[in-house]
């Protein structure tokens, strides 16, 4: 085995492992999220950027190879490296990255589960701040995602001590 396979083994390897690491963060979201633990939902925002910056570094290491093989940064260029350096299969590269690529798949729903999960605690909160308002619960937005009130939105006195 050559130094650029057991490399890129190396790499594949260090990569699936992250992936499951981030498969199991988001299903930890998800229960954080569901049960309203909010230092567990933030422990878990927390380690998935880390976990996300992880895969990026990665990501990052093998276009780096990839660009230097003169190969494009896409689907065809990947496979073709990896069959480069594993041209008999021994390895197991290829099915490497496939796993790689099904569990980012399942990270992606999950992800966007918890996505939806927020949003509609999103939605219960804002119908809570108007009624608490004094006005009708509807589907307003709070904040955007700059965290600046709409226009319409007023900040309002909810009591006086």
């Amino acid at each position: 085995m050559n130094s650029a396979a057991r490399e890129l083994k190396i790499l594949l390897e260090r990569q699936h492992q992250n992936v499951l690491r981030l498969t199991a963060i988001l299903q930890d979201e998800r229960t954080a999220l569901t049960s309203g633990a909010v230092p567990s939902v933030e422990a878990a925002t927390a380690a998935k950027q880390d976990c996300l910056q992880a895969l990026e570094h990665n990501m990052q290491i093998h276009l780096d190879w990839l660009a230097q093989s003169g190969l494009a940064a896409d689907e065809h260029g990947i496979v073709t490296h990896l069959r480069c350096c594993d041209p008999d299969g021994q390895l197991g590269l290829e099915s490497r990255w496939r796993k790689i690529k099904e569990s980012l798949s399942r990270c992606r729903e999950q992800n966007l589960l918890n996505g939806k999960i927020v949003i509609i605690h999103q939605r219960q909160t804002q119908q809570a701040l108007a009624i608490l308002r004094g006005g009708a619960a509807q589907d307003e937005t709070c904040y955007s995602p700059k965290g600046h009130a709409p226009n319409g939105i007023a900040s309002r006195t909810l009591g006086r001590v």
